[in-house]
């Protein structure tokens, strides 16, 4: 009986390992399939691990050209002079994130006004239907809401909304996909999550539209910012004024610490007022219920 009993467990592990392996598999196919945001991974010392097809479209590079290759590359001489490249590693080591807009080079010498973020820890990921239905969630997003990706695939996403503002989220998220572009949730107010132990907890949103052969969706980038709130409560309490006070890098089921990057073209080349783009894993604050 031992022996079946334990060929059953075994069974179920892999079962579980063998979907968590095409779950992230559809997420990383969804992520090169991407083109209007250039979307990819570095490792500490700056290299590129990963590289989609946005990031192929804006910048000029295959991705036999850049895999191994410093992404110091995409910076001017002037920046790169300037120890700019290393700088923004460092920023986003010590921060956990770092976010900038300034001129960037493609292949060909030319140049074009981008937003950068750069994230040093994995985010939550789920990918959310017009109707609101949950259609894809990465092992991240199971970590920090305490689902398994059984219970929240097919599920309205107001699971993962605190109770309070259930009622006004489909209103919301209706609004959104009227006007569907690719955005930070709100600015300068403060966003919860809803976690299954009904515990709420605050967290940085960052939203993408995309286009399926299902219709519509929402790719959304969801960080747990507890501890960087934790830790600007306590400067905070210790100084007496209002500082603000970063959370180093966190790594989830992550055995070393990897860097996401993402920049958006500004078709304007004047322009310095750019969209803001967000990366896979990266999210800024929010204001409101989220889509």
């Amino acid at each position: 009986m031992t022996n079946i009993l334990d060929a059953s467990g075994q069974e179920r592990r892999q079962d579980i390992e063998r979907a968590l392996h095409e779950s992230e598999q559809q997420f990383r196919l969804l992520v090169e399939n991407v083109v209007d945001y250039a979307i990819f991974m570095l490792d500490l010392n700056g290299r590129i691990v990963t590289w989609n097809g946005g990031a192929a479209r804006i910048k000029g590079y295959s991705v036999d050209e850049v895999i191994g290759q410093d992404h110091a590359r995409f910076y001017t001489e002037e920046d790169r002079a300037s120890g700019l490249p290393a700088l923004a590693l460092k920023m986003a080591r010590e921060q956990g994130r770092h976010e900038t807009e300034g001129w960037r080079v493609r292949k060909d010498g030319s140049r074009f006004w981008a937003n950068v973020m750069l994230e040093a820890a994995p985010s939550a990921m789920v990918m959310i239907s017009a109707a609101g239905r949950i259609e894809m969630v990465n092992a991240q997003a199971e970590q920090v809401f305490g689902y398994s990706r059984q219970e929240m695939l097919g599920q309205p996403v107001e699971m993962l909304v605190p109770e309070q503002l259930c009622g006004r989220h489909p209103g919301l998220r209706g609004s959104f996909f009227a006007d569907a572009k690719a955005r930070p949730m709100g600015a300068g107010r403060d966003l919860f999550a809803w976690r299954k132990d009904c515990s709420e907890f605050p967290v940085e949103i960052g939203l993408n539209p995309i286009e399926t052969d299902e219709g519509p969706m929402v790719f959304s980038a969801i960080v747990d910012i507890s501890d960087r709130k934790q830790k600007e409560s306590a400067s905070k309490s210790r100084s007496g004024k209002r500082t603000c006070c970063w959370a180093r890098c966190t790594i989830a089921s992550r055995t070393t610490c990897r860097l996401f990057t993402a920049c958006l073209t500004c078709n304007r080349r004047a322009s310095r007022t750019a969209p803001r783009s967000i990366c896979c894993g990266t999210a800024r604050t929010g204001s409101a219920p989220w889509a």
